[in-house]
């Protein structure tokens, strides 16, 4: 064999010939269950593919089922149901498969429509516009919703625009961008809307007139000219009523009333005419509360009592002079003249006087009075009938001053008098009913109180609300005034809102409305402009 030889193939088939019987049948049962075991495997793979196509086929079925239901959902307007359905979904299904676009798209589409209806419309159109980028949902209808959407975020805009101009009292701007989207308005929802605003303005626009109004009265209060700030104030609420300008006007007349009837008072005293100064100084106090005149006026009471009980003496009547000294000790138990004439006649029973005199002041509502009776009774001595007295007077004294402090508005001062009855009586009828009058009057002065900042901002609806809240727990002539103005004030805005838009009809109507309320200067002028565009039929008359 040369270098250049390969060594001789074996051959096979001799080969095996010369292997004895036994390998030969090892080798082919080898060779058979290699060919069984790969046709099982094959097999296997066959069936692990079915299975996995079926598994595939029965998840996408459970989509499909899903995305139905949430469709129903969608349509029945259940948008937060559909939103979970199509969240769960778009959990098992990513954004790249088409289940995966379509529950991402609609999810959108649904979280569109809940922002919407929460009033977040510029949240409502980036979502639209953020489903329409996943191309999942017909052009045709997504863009719809795409534009209404759009046109729901600028008209929302343009009334946030108007009411901070109104807010900002550019009025002249605020009226334009309502000329402008009255003539957008797509639905009875957006006039009504904008109608409200409008009715809004016009009322602001008052309300400024009535500061200006208010700023004059103002100066002319400052320079002495009281009369005259009268005057322009009544002149004023005559033509318009307005809450603020006849709360002035109220407190001005009080204030000058309270001023004439303190130097009236004074130049009685001066004169010894201590009826006519006491008469007048209770006017006063009618008018204006003042502790200082309150303690003058007592102790003017009672100079007048030792007046009237040293003539007594004087006429030989001592049984009469005693009651009206012990009366003036009532008053001011530091007035020393009377004590000394009331010493000086001989009586055995000054206690039983005081405790008398305290009876009868109980008997006329004054409390104060019958608590310095009873005290200057006890200087003769005490018991259990005078100590139950005096308890009493002092649980009526704190009751009445705290009933008194709670017509004047002074919650917090009723709530201490009322708190101290009650220390002195828990039991006390009238101290628990004063109680529950104080948390009553809590939830009052709450409705009152809210009514009156929704009616400053000229939202009459929620202002009506809380007055009409207010109404069902007290039922005051205040608060019905305040019913009638906002009704009133309403109605007239509202009118000028037309007028302003050259609907002459409607604002006709409206101020008729308002006339049937209250007939005033405003109403009729701007009644006159009606007529000359609009005029009556000549059956048609208005009553005043």
């Amino acid at each position: 064999m040369t270098q250049d030889e390969s060594p001789p193939t074996p051959d096979v088939e001799s080969v095996s010939m010369d292997e004895p019987p036994s390998y030969r049948g090892l080798r082919t049962t080898l060779t058979a269950t290699l060919a069984l075991l790969c046709l099982t495997a094959l097999g296997m793979a066959g069936y692990i593919a079915n299975a996995r196509h079926q598994q595939s086929q029965a998840r996408a079925v459970a989509a499909d089922q899903l995305l139905g239901d949430a469709g129903r959902a969608f349509e029945s307007g259940d948008y937060s149901g559909a939103l979970l359905i199509y969240n769960q979904v778009g959990q098992d299904w990513p954004v790249d498969t088409e289940r995966g676009r379509a529950a991402q798209a609609w999810r959108l589409v649904a979280q569109s429509r809940l922002d919407a209806a929460a009033g977040r419309h510029d949240a409502a159109y980036a979502a639209l516009q953020q489903a329409a980028g996943l191309h999942a949902i017909e052009e045709s209808r997504l863009g719809g919703w795409l534009d209404a959407a759009q046109r729901q975020a600028a008209f929302h805009h343009a009334l946030g625009q108007i009411e901070e101009e109104i807010r900002a009292q550019r009025f002249g701007n605020a009226r334009e961008t309502l000329r402008v989207w009255r003539g957008r308005a797509s639905s009875e929802a957006e006039v009504r809307q904008l109608n409200e605003l409008a009715a809004r303005l016009e009322d602001q626009r008052a309300a400024a007139s009535a500061k200006q109004v208010l700023e004059r009265v103002d100066r002319l209060v400052s320079t002495g000219d009281k009369s005259r700030a009268i005057a322009e104030l009544d002149d004023a609420v005559t033509r318009s009523p307005n809450r603020r300008l006849q709360d002035r006007l109220d407190q001005l007349r009080a204030e000058v009333g309270y001023e004439q009837a303190m130097v009236g008072a004074a130049v009685a005293e001066a004169a010894g005419d201590w009826d006519q100064a006491v008469t007048l100084y209770e006017q006063a106090l009618a008018l204006q509360r003042d502790e200082a005149l309150e303690v003058r006026l007592k102790k003017l009471r009672s100079r007048r009592e030792t007046r009237n009980g040293l003539e007594l003496i004087m006429a030989g009547d001592p049984a009469a002079a005693e009651a009206a000294l012990t009366r003036a000790l009532g008053f001011d138990p530091e007035n020393d003249e009377a004590r000394a004439a009331l010493k000086g006649i001989e009586s055995s029973s000054q206690m039983q006087s005081f405790i008398t005199a305290g009876d009868a002041a109980m008997a006329s509502d004054e409390y104060d009075v019958a608590v310095q009776q009873y005290r200057n009774a006890s200087e003769f001595g005490t018991n259990n009938a005078l100590q139950a007295k005096l308890t009493e007077a002092r649980v009526r004294a704190s009751v009445a001053a705290g009933l008194a402090a709670l017509d004047d508005g002074k919650y917090d001062d009723a709530n201490r008098l009322i708190t101290q009855a009650l220390r002195l009586s828990p039991v006390d009828a009238q101290a628990l009913d004063a109680q529950e009058r104080l948390a009553v009057y809590g939830r009052y002065a709450g409705h009152r109180q809210a009514g009156d900042e929704a009616r400053d901002r000229s939202d009459f609806g929620p202002a009506k609300f809380h007055y009409l809240r207010a109404q069902r727990v007290f039922d005051t002539p205040e608060i019905r005034m305040r019913l009638d103005e906002t009704e009133y004030a309403h109605l007239v805005a509202q009118a000028r809102a037309f007028l302003a838009a050259g609907d002459y009809a409607p604002a006709q109507g409206l101020l008729r409305i308002a006339a049937s309320l209250r007939m005033t200067d405003e109403v009729r002028e701007l009644l006159d402009e009606t007529f000359k565009h609009a005029p009556l039929p000549d059956s048609d008359e208005l009553q005043p």
